[in-house]
Protein backbone atom coordinates (compact mmCIF):
# COMPACT_ATOMS: atom_id res chain seq x y z
CA UNK A 1 0.00 0.00 0.00
CA UNK A 2 1.39 3.39 -0.90
CA UNK A 3 2.26 5.79 1.89
CA UNK A 4 0.96 9.34 2.05
CA UNK A 5 3.34 12.11 1.01
CA UNK A 6 3.06 15.87 1.16
CA UNK A 7 2.63 16.42 -2.55
CA UNK A 8 -0.36 18.60 -3.32
CA UNK A 9 -1.59 18.77 -6.89
CA UNK A 10 -5.09 20.06 -6.04
CA UNK A 11 -6.52 17.70 -8.62
CA UNK A 12 -5.70 20.39 -11.17
CA UNK A 13 -7.00 18.40 -14.12
CA UNK A 14 -10.36 19.74 -13.00
CA UNK A 15 -9.17 23.26 -13.78
CA UNK A 16 -8.26 22.57 -17.39
CA UNK A 17 -9.89 24.93 -19.87
CA UNK A 18 -9.60 23.80 -23.47
CA UNK A 19 -10.94 27.20 -24.59
CA UNK A 20 -13.08 25.62 -27.31
CA UNK A 21 -14.18 29.00 -28.65
CA UNK A 22 -10.70 30.20 -29.61
CA UNK A 23 -9.24 28.49 -32.65
CA UNK A 24 -5.96 30.35 -32.24
CA UNK A 25 -5.26 28.49 -29.02
CA UNK A 26 -2.26 26.21 -29.30
CA UNK A 27 -3.31 22.64 -30.00
CA UNK A 28 -2.96 20.30 -27.05
CA UNK A 29 -0.80 17.32 -27.94
CA UNK A 30 -2.28 14.16 -26.45
CA UNK A 31 -0.01 11.14 -25.96
CA UNK A 32 -0.65 7.62 -24.72
CA UNK A 33 2.39 5.63 -23.61
CA UNK A 34 2.23 1.93 -22.74
CA UNK A 35 5.05 -0.03 -21.12
CA UNK A 36 6.32 -3.39 -22.33
CA UNK A 37 5.60 -6.54 -20.37
CA UNK A 38 4.44 -9.45 -22.50
CA UNK A 39 1.13 -10.92 -21.39
CA UNK A 40 1.06 -8.32 -18.59
CA UNK A 41 -0.29 -5.97 -21.26
CA UNK A 42 -3.62 -7.14 -19.84
CA UNK A 43 -3.07 -4.70 -16.93
CA UNK A 44 -2.97 -1.46 -18.99
CA UNK A 45 -5.68 -2.85 -21.28
CA UNK A 46 -8.01 -2.91 -18.26
CA UNK A 47 -7.27 0.78 -17.72
CA UNK A 48 -7.84 1.60 -21.39
CA UNK A 49 -11.23 -0.14 -21.36
CA UNK A 50 -12.37 2.09 -18.50
CA UNK A 51 -10.99 5.23 -20.17
CA UNK A 52 -12.70 4.49 -23.48
CA UNK A 53 -16.01 3.85 -21.71
CA UNK A 54 -15.74 7.26 -20.05
CA UNK A 55 -14.99 8.95 -23.36
CA UNK A 56 -18.02 7.25 -24.89
CA UNK A 57 -20.17 8.62 -22.07
CA UNK A 58 -18.93 12.13 -22.95
CA UNK A 59 -18.92 11.95 -26.74
CA UNK A 60 -21.02 8.98 -27.86
CA UNK A 61 -20.68 5.24 -28.34
CA UNK A 62 -18.98 5.72 -31.72
CA UNK A 63 -15.75 7.27 -30.39
CA UNK A 64 -12.54 5.31 -29.93
CA UNK A 65 -9.24 6.01 -28.19
CA UNK A 66 -7.53 6.70 -31.52
CA UNK A 67 -9.85 9.70 -31.94
CA UNK A 68 -8.21 11.42 -28.97
CA UNK A 69 -4.50 10.61 -28.94
CA UNK A 70 -2.15 12.28 -31.42
CA UNK A 71 0.54 9.73 -30.63
CA UNK A 72 0.36 6.24 -29.16
CA UNK A 73 3.77 4.94 -28.08
CA UNK A 74 4.43 1.44 -26.86
CA UNK A 75 7.25 -1.02 -26.28
CA UNK A 76 6.78 -4.75 -26.82
CA UNK A 77 3.22 -5.58 -25.77
CA UNK A 78 2.56 -1.82 -25.58
CA UNK A 79 3.48 -1.58 -29.25
CA UNK A 80 0.99 -4.32 -30.05
CA UNK A 81 -1.75 -2.39 -28.23
CA UNK A 82 -0.74 0.81 -30.05
CA UNK A 83 -1.02 -0.91 -33.41
CA UNK A 84 -4.39 -2.53 -32.71
CA UNK A 85 -5.90 0.72 -31.43
CA UNK A 86 -4.85 2.46 -34.65
CA UNK A 87 -6.09 -0.13 -37.17
CA UNK A 88 -8.65 1.43 -39.54
CA UNK A 89 -11.75 -0.36 -40.75
CA UNK A 90 -13.09 -0.10 -44.30
CA UNK A 91 -14.59 3.32 -43.56
CA UNK A 92 -11.46 4.87 -42.10
CA UNK A 93 -12.65 4.53 -38.51
CA UNK A 94 -10.88 2.61 -35.71
CA UNK A 95 -11.63 -1.08 -36.15
CA UNK A 96 -11.12 -2.14 -32.53
CA UNK A 97 -12.33 -0.99 -29.15
CA UNK A 98 -10.10 -1.38 -26.09
CA UNK A 99 -12.24 -4.30 -24.91
CA UNK A 100 -11.42 -6.12 -28.16
CA UNK A 101 -7.75 -6.12 -27.16
CA UNK A 102 -8.64 -7.95 -23.95
CA UNK A 103 -10.47 -10.57 -26.04
CA UNK A 104 -7.40 -10.98 -28.23
CA UNK A 105 -5.19 -11.57 -25.17
CA UNK A 106 -7.52 -14.23 -23.78
CA UNK A 107 -8.33 -15.95 -27.07
CA UNK A 108 -4.81 -15.98 -28.47
CA UNK A 109 -2.66 -15.66 -25.33
CA UNK A 110 -0.08 -18.38 -26.10
CA UNK A 111 0.29 -17.20 -29.70
CA UNK A 112 -0.44 -13.49 -29.38
CA UNK A 113 3.02 -12.37 -30.49
CA UNK A 114 3.29 -14.93 -33.28
CA UNK A 115 3.17 -13.79 -36.90
CA UNK A 116 -0.14 -15.52 -37.85
CA UNK A 117 -2.06 -13.81 -35.03
CA UNK A 118 -0.56 -10.42 -35.82
CA UNK A 119 -1.40 -10.88 -39.49
CA UNK A 120 -4.96 -11.89 -38.62
CA UNK A 121 -5.59 -8.74 -36.58
CA UNK A 122 -3.34 -6.23 -38.32
CA UNK A 123 -3.57 -7.78 -41.81
CA UNK A 124 -1.81 -5.59 -44.38
CA UNK A 125 -1.67 -2.54 -42.13
CA UNK A 126 1.25 -0.24 -42.87
CA UNK A 127 2.45 2.35 -40.42
CA UNK A 128 1.45 5.13 -42.81
CA UNK A 129 -2.15 3.87 -42.64
CA UNK A 130 -2.61 4.06 -38.86
CA UNK A 131 -5.25 6.44 -37.54
CA UNK A 132 -2.98 7.80 -34.81
CA UNK A 133 0.70 8.50 -35.03
CA UNK A 134 2.42 5.51 -33.45
CA UNK A 135 5.92 5.06 -32.06
CA UNK A 136 7.40 1.64 -31.34
CA UNK A 137 10.99 1.42 -30.04
CA UNK A 138 13.04 -1.65 -30.95
CA UNK A 139 16.73 -2.46 -30.58
CA UNK A 140 19.07 -3.22 -33.48
CA UNK A 141 21.37 -5.98 -32.20
CA UNK A 142 23.81 -5.51 -35.09
CA UNK A 143 24.29 -1.77 -34.63
CA UNK A 144 23.70 -2.08 -30.86
CA UNK A 145 21.45 0.95 -30.77
CA UNK A 146 17.73 1.70 -30.44
CA UNK A 147 15.65 1.91 -33.60
CA UNK A 148 12.36 3.79 -33.55
CA UNK A 149 9.54 2.69 -35.82
CA UNK A 150 7.04 5.46 -36.25
CA UNK A 151 4.50 6.75 -38.72
CA UNK A 152 7.16 9.12 -40.00
CA UNK A 153 8.60 7.75 -43.22
CA UNK A 154 10.77 4.69 -42.65
CA UNK A 155 13.39 4.29 -45.37
CA UNK A 156 13.91 0.63 -46.26
CA UNK A 157 15.68 1.30 -49.57
CA UNK A 158 19.07 3.00 -49.71
CA UNK A 159 20.14 5.51 -52.34
CA UNK A 160 21.88 2.82 -54.41
CA UNK A 161 18.71 0.73 -54.49
CA UNK A 162 19.64 -1.90 -51.90
CA UNK A 163 17.38 -2.79 -49.02
CA UNK A 164 18.11 -1.58 -45.52
CA UNK A 165 18.61 -4.48 -43.13
CA UNK A 166 17.21 -4.31 -39.60
CA UNK A 167 18.49 -6.76 -36.98
CA UNK A 168 15.93 -5.81 -34.37
CA UNK A 169 14.74 -7.32 -31.09
CA UNK A 170 12.22 -6.23 -28.49
CA UNK A 171 12.77 -2.58 -27.56
CA UNK A 172 12.31 -3.41 -23.89
CA UNK A 173 16.02 -4.26 -23.67
CA UNK A 174 16.80 -0.57 -24.08
CA UNK A 175 13.77 1.48 -23.15
CA UNK A 176 10.71 0.00 -21.51
CA UNK A 177 8.68 3.20 -21.11
CA UNK A 178 8.74 5.44 -24.21
CA UNK A 179 7.87 9.12 -24.10
CA UNK A 180 8.42 12.31 -26.07
CA UNK A 181 7.88 15.98 -25.27
CA UNK A 182 4.20 16.78 -24.90
CA UNK A 183 1.55 18.68 -23.07
CA UNK A 184 -0.84 15.90 -22.07
CA UNK A 185 0.35 12.35 -21.37
CA UNK A 186 -1.21 9.19 -20.02
CA UNK A 187 1.46 6.63 -19.15
CA UNK A 188 0.43 3.06 -18.29
CA UNK A 189 2.65 0.48 -16.63
CA UNK A 190 2.52 -3.31 -16.65
CA UNK A 191 3.40 -3.85 -13.00
CA UNK A 192 6.24 -3.28 -10.55
CA UNK A 193 7.22 -6.22 -8.38
CA UNK A 194 8.11 -6.88 -4.77
CA UNK A 195 11.30 -8.86 -5.36
CA UNK A 196 14.61 -7.12 -4.69
CA UNK A 197 18.21 -8.17 -4.29
CA UNK A 198 20.67 -7.84 -1.41
CA UNK A 199 23.94 -6.07 -2.20
CA UNK A 200 25.97 -8.20 0.23
CA UNK A 201 24.69 -11.43 -1.28
CA UNK A 202 24.87 -10.29 -4.89
CA UNK A 203 28.51 -9.20 -4.46
CA UNK A 204 29.37 -12.90 -4.21
CA UNK A 205 27.47 -13.92 -7.33
CA UNK A 206 29.18 -15.16 -10.45
CA UNK A 207 28.08 -14.50 -14.02
CA UNK A 208 25.49 -17.29 -14.08
CA UNK A 209 23.84 -16.09 -10.87
CA UNK A 210 23.31 -12.65 -12.37
CA UNK A 211 21.64 -14.26 -15.36
CA UNK A 212 19.57 -16.84 -13.45
CA UNK A 213 19.17 -17.08 -9.68
CA UNK A 214 16.39 -18.85 -7.74
CA UNK A 215 14.08 -18.86 -10.77
CA UNK A 216 14.70 -15.12 -11.26
CA UNK A 217 16.74 -13.20 -13.83
CA UNK A 218 18.38 -10.44 -11.74
CA UNK A 219 20.24 -8.58 -14.49
CA UNK A 220 17.14 -8.48 -16.71
CA UNK A 221 14.98 -7.28 -13.81
CA UNK A 222 17.45 -4.53 -12.95
CA UNK A 223 17.87 -3.25 -16.53
CA UNK A 224 14.12 -3.29 -17.17
CA UNK A 225 13.16 -1.58 -13.91
CA UNK A 226 15.94 1.00 -14.26
CA UNK A 227 14.96 2.09 -17.78
CA UNK A 228 11.28 2.32 -16.85
CA UNK A 229 11.94 4.23 -13.64
CA UNK A 230 14.40 6.72 -15.14
CA UNK A 231 11.98 7.70 -17.92
CA UNK A 232 9.02 7.97 -15.53
CA UNK A 233 10.95 10.09 -13.04
CA UNK A 234 12.45 12.40 -15.66
CA UNK A 235 9.14 13.03 -17.43
CA UNK A 236 7.31 13.64 -14.15
CA UNK A 237 10.07 16.04 -13.06
CA UNK A 238 9.90 17.87 -16.39
CA UNK A 239 6.17 18.43 -16.05
CA UNK A 240 6.50 19.53 -12.44
CA UNK A 241 9.31 21.98 -13.22
CA UNK A 242 7.36 23.53 -16.08
CA UNK A 243 4.10 23.80 -14.10
CA UNK A 244 2.48 21.13 -16.27
CA UNK A 245 2.62 18.32 -13.67
CA UNK A 246 -1.18 18.06 -13.75
CA UNK A 247 -0.98 17.11 -17.43
CA UNK A 248 0.97 13.92 -16.73
CA UNK A 249 -0.82 10.88 -15.33
CA UNK A 250 1.16 7.73 -14.62
CA UNK A 251 -0.78 4.62 -13.58
CA UNK A 252 1.26 1.69 -12.37
CA UNK A 253 0.48 -1.38 -10.26
CA UNK A 254 3.11 -1.27 -7.51
CA UNK A 255 4.23 -4.13 -5.28
CA UNK A 256 2.82 -7.01 -7.30
CA UNK A 257 3.86 -10.46 -6.11
CA UNK A 258 6.77 -11.95 -8.02
CA UNK A 259 4.76 -14.95 -9.19
CA UNK A 260 2.86 -12.58 -11.50
CA UNK A 261 6.02 -11.35 -13.21
CA UNK A 262 6.22 -13.84 -16.07
CA UNK A 263 5.95 -12.31 -19.54
CA UNK A 264 4.75 -15.53 -21.15
CA UNK A 265 2.44 -17.22 -18.62
CA UNK A 266 -0.73 -17.42 -20.68
CA UNK A 267 -2.73 -19.84 -18.57
CA UNK A 268 -6.33 -18.73 -18.17
CA UNK A 269 -6.01 -18.41 -14.38
CA UNK A 270 -2.91 -16.23 -14.67
CA UNK A 271 -4.51 -13.94 -17.24
CA UNK A 272 -7.62 -13.59 -15.06
CA UNK A 273 -5.41 -12.54 -12.14
CA UNK A 274 -3.72 -9.93 -14.32
CA UNK A 275 -7.11 -8.58 -15.34
CA UNK A 276 -8.12 -8.41 -11.66
CA UNK A 277 -4.93 -6.47 -10.91
CA UNK A 278 -5.73 -4.00 -13.67
CA UNK A 279 -9.34 -3.55 -12.61
CA UNK A 280 -8.35 -3.27 -8.95
CA UNK A 281 -5.81 -0.61 -9.88
CA UNK A 282 -8.69 1.73 -10.71
CA UNK A 283 -9.60 1.97 -7.04
CA UNK A 284 -6.01 2.48 -5.89
CA UNK A 285 -4.83 6.01 -5.06
CA UNK A 286 -2.84 7.97 -7.62
CA UNK A 287 0.77 7.33 -6.62
CA UNK A 288 4.35 7.93 -7.63
CA UNK A 289 7.71 6.41 -6.71
CA UNK A 290 9.76 8.43 -4.23
CA UNK A 291 13.31 8.74 -5.55
CA UNK A 292 14.92 8.51 -2.10
CA UNK A 293 13.02 5.61 -0.56
CA UNK A 294 12.02 3.81 -3.74
CA UNK A 295 8.55 3.34 -2.26
CA UNK A 296 5.22 4.32 -3.81
CA UNK A 297 3.72 7.44 -2.24
CA UNK A 298 0.18 8.74 -2.53
CA UNK A 299 -0.29 12.02 -4.38
CA UNK A 300 -2.34 14.21 -2.09
CA UNK A 301 -5.52 15.62 -3.57
CA UNK A 302 -5.66 13.32 -6.63
CA UNK A 303 -7.97 10.64 -5.26
CA UNK A 304 -8.13 7.24 -6.94
CA UNK A 305 -6.85 6.30 -10.38
CA UNK A 306 -10.48 5.99 -11.45
CA UNK A 307 -11.18 9.57 -10.41
CA UNK A 308 -8.01 10.78 -12.13
CA UNK A 309 -8.96 8.93 -15.32
CA UNK A 310 -12.41 10.51 -15.33
CA UNK A 311 -10.78 13.94 -15.08
CA UNK A 312 -8.32 12.95 -17.79
CA UNK A 313 -11.17 11.73 -20.01
CA UNK A 314 -12.94 15.05 -19.52
CA UNK A 315 -9.83 16.86 -20.60
CA UNK A 316 -9.43 14.67 -23.68
CA UNK A 317 -13.09 15.18 -24.51
CA UNK A 318 -12.79 18.96 -24.30
CA UNK A 319 -9.83 18.93 -26.69
CA UNK A 320 -11.66 16.51 -29.00
CA UNK A 321 -14.72 18.75 -29.10
CA UNK A 322 -12.60 21.86 -29.69
CA UNK A 323 -10.89 20.24 -32.68
CA UNK A 324 -14.14 18.98 -34.15
CA UNK A 325 -16.29 22.05 -33.49
CA UNK A 326 -16.00 23.13 -37.15
CA UNK A 327 -15.86 19.69 -38.72
CA UNK A 328 -18.48 17.23 -39.87
CA UNK A 329 -19.45 14.83 -37.06
CA UNK A 330 -17.76 11.45 -37.02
Amino acid sequence: MAEEAVLSSSACLDNFDSDAGHEDKRRTTCILSIDGGGIRGIIPTSILIFLEEQLQLFDGAHVRLADYFDLIAGTSTGGLIAGILSVPDGDGRPKFEAKDIMKIYFEHGPLIFKKPILEENLKDLKMKDTLSEILIPTFDIKLMQPTLFSTCEVHTITENGTKTSFHIVDGGVGINNPHCENLLVLSLGTGKFLNSYDANKSSKWGLLSWIFKDCEAPIIDIVSECSTYVVDYNIASLFKASDYHCNYLRIQAYNIKSDMKALDNTTNDHMKKLREIGEGLLDSPVSYIDIESGRPLIMQGEGSNKEALIRFAKKLSQEFQRRNSKREPI
